[in-house]
């Protein structure tokens, strides 16, 4: 769906929170690595609806999004 644009996809999926027993603050975090944020923009945008329509059919949690840069 994204095309070149997109390098790589990570997604970490919640097992724990930090105190013994305690439930994943999240459930899952998907990264979508691209080069740049116009990149990202470029590739996104024209499925954006789609993207976020077709999103409750795998959570009934609201979506968190950031943007951010890798530090390496």
């Amino acid at each position: 769906m994204f095309g070149e644009q997109l390098k790589e996809v990570e997604v970490d999926r919640g097992i724990a929170g930090l105190g013994p027993g305690s439930p994943p603050p999240f459930t899952a975090i998907t990264q979508f690595h691209f080069q740049s944020l116009e990149d990202f923009q470029a590739a996104f945008g024209p499925h954006a609806a789609q993207i976020t329509e077709d999103q409750p059919n795998f959570s009934a949690n609201d979506p968190v999004v950031q943007i951010s840069e890798v530090a390496r």
